[in-house]
């Protein structure tokens, strides 16, 4: 399970999920609490999260975003598109629904798990 969906699995149960990531992890144990209790999978992936994120130091200044996958740390669709094409995970069309990105780039994404080329590239590669 990709470390988004253990959180998002957890996130789902815990009592204030409007909570700070700062105010979390201020203390230790971490200050979180959840609705019912933690048994099997969801103990053994709240002790995985916690594994891979008590290593983290928060620091007081601003946020940056950097897309990992283009040298410049912009986001691109072809860096998408060729990261999606070259990755052999399975597609989960029904998350694309659920993700937050623009419309577009969700259109995009579903067309892509659906093997679609678009009319353009179709004309291009018939001349």
């Amino acid at each position: 399970m990709l470390l988004s969906e253990i959180g998002t699995h957890l996130y789902n149960i815990v009592r204030y999920p409007h909570a700070t990531v700062a105010k979390v992890m201020a203390t230790r144990p971490f200050n979180i609490s959840f609705r019912r209790t933690l048994l099997g999978t969801k103990l053994r992936d709240w002790h995985n999260l916690v594994a891979q994120i008590t290593p983290v130091n928060l620091i007081d200044g601003s946020d940056t975003f950097r897309w990992d996958l283009t040298k410049s740390g912009l986001f691109t669709v072809r860096s998408m598109y060729l990261h999606l094409i070259n990755s052999q995970t399975p597609f989960r069309h029904k998350k694309i629904w659920k993700i937050n990105v623009p419309l577009k780039i969700k259109i995009f994404l579903w067309f892509l798990q659906k093997e679609v080329i678009l009319t353009k590239d179709n004309l291009a590669r018939k001349n």
